[in-house]
């Protein structure tokens, strides 16, 4: 072998691994772009579930109060009508079949 073939040889192996750190570097860098981007989306994720979850708990909330205010204004309304029927003067026996007489 002569010297002329081993530097040949030896500067094609340096090319080759600088070749090759250049595309190890360039693979790095689209795995760190891309795991960055999923932690970003993520992120994003989390952000619109919690204005959703939001957004649907208040709108429980607000069913539930709802319920409430009816259910209370159905047991007034009852207690007013059994009131009203407690309170009604009562009719003597005799004159509920005056009528007939």
């Amino acid at each position: 072998m002569t010297s002329s073939y081993l530097l040949r040889h030896a500067q094609a192996n340096r090319d080759a691994g600088i070749r090759e750190a250049e595309c190890e570097k360039a693979a790095m860098d689209v795995k760190y772009n891309t795991d960055t981007k999923i932690e970003d989306n993520s992120r994003a994720f989390k952000l619109q579930k919690a204005n959703f979850d939001k957004e649907v708990n208040t709108a429980v909330s607000h069913s539930d109060n709802i319920t409430r205010f009816f259910s209370l204004f159905l047991i007034a309304s009852i207690k007013t009508r059994e009131n009203d029927l407690v309170h009604f003067p009562p009719i003597p026996r005799e004159g509920i079949f005056s009528f007939l007489s």
